[in-house]
């Protein structure tokens, strides 16, 4: 019987792929370990900025609607009974984005901003994490922009993986911590959404998933108009 032997001085072809393959998975493994990373510094800032955020307030997540007595009007009847209410303000559009997500299919036609429907993305998305209770929708509009600026921290990461070689994933980190999205999730706001969404689009056309792309993109748009700039061809 004859046996296959390997001299001392070359290793075998066996044992060459094995190395290679290793020294080709490990920078990529430790990439995505360093985006793992990115996404969770970004969760501890953002859940101490919420924290911070309603100290005052005994933790009730309703003040950052930003609900003000002048701009309810006639829509006192939407507004939940731990929701707080500021006096002699007009608030800010979180309120609106409240009141759209306690009819965003216009079934009972109880809320009459035509202009904020246009937008109904962000309502949708928090009248889903709700589960449609009105009683959860604070909890909900925070949780929907809490994922919404991690997906921000780790598409944006995926970004700078595919196309930014040697760059370091945590410019993933500036994406998703700067003044816009800090405020919108301050003031129950979309742009989280629309950035996430966005995006996603944009990821998933590079990756020459044109169609999701394109789905993506048109999500976008359901939550600020402002998404179509991102959209244009690339």
């Amino acid at each position: 019987m004859r046996a296959t032997t390997t001299s001392l001085g070359a290793p075998s072809s066996r044992s060459w792929a094995l190395e290679t393959a290793a020294t080709t998975v490990a920078p990529i493994s430790w990439a995505h370990r360093g985006l793992l990373l990115v996404v969770l510094v970004a969760a501890l800032i953002y859940g101490g900025v919420v924290a911070l955020s309603v100290r005052h307030y005994h933790g009730n997540l309703s003040a950052l609607i930003d609900a003000g007595d002048r701009s309810i009007g006639g829509y006192g009847r939407l507004i939940g009974h731990d929701v707080i209410v500021f006096r002699h303000t007009d608030g800010y559009d979180g309120l609106t984005y409240y009141f759209a997500a306690d009819d965003p299919f216009l079934q009972q036609r109880v809320y009459h901003d035509v202009f904020r429907y246009q937008r109904i993305g962000y309502p949708v998305a928090v009248w889903a994490a709700s589960l449609g209770q009105r009683a959860l929708r604070p909890l909900a509009m925070v949780g929907v922009n809490i994922i919404a600026v991690l997906a921000v921290a780790y598409l944006s990461g995926l970004i700078i993986l595919l196309v930014g070689k040697g760059t370091s994933v945590w410019w993933a980190l500036a994406c998703a911590v700067n003044p816009g999205l800090l405020i919108a999730v301050q003031e129950d706001l979309a742009e989280p959404l629309t950035i996430a969404l966005s995006l996603l689009g944009l990821l998933l056309y590079m990756r020459q998933r044109v169609a999701w792309a394109a789905l993506a993109f048109a999500a976008a748009l359901l939550t600020r108009e402002v998404a179509v700039l991102l959209s244009r061809r690339w």
